[in-house]
């Protein structure tokens, strides 16, 4: 069933994009137009997230290595 269900999303996500604009059924045009972009967003969206996460993890790294380091620097 779920296969069923992603391939159909597939298939009207790739049928949303721009190299199809002279064979998509005029009454669908932007509604396939309009999810296509949609799903671009949000993965661009999601992309910015994450970068987000993994920057704000290697400082917390970094943090910790420079507190450690510290710390090991006193106790001599």
């Amino acid at each position: 069933m779920w296969r069923g269900i992603a391939t159909a999303v597939v298939l009207v996500y790739g049928y949303g994009h721009p190299v199809f604009n002279g064979y998509r059924p005029a009454p669908l045009d932007r509604a396939l137009q309009g999810f296509h972009a949609e799903i671009n967003g949000a993965v661009l969206m999601g992309r910015q997230a994450l970068a987000q996460f993994d920057r704000q993890r290697a400082r917390d790294m970094y943090q910790a290595f420079k507190n450690r380091v510290g710390s090991e620097l006193s106790k001599n």
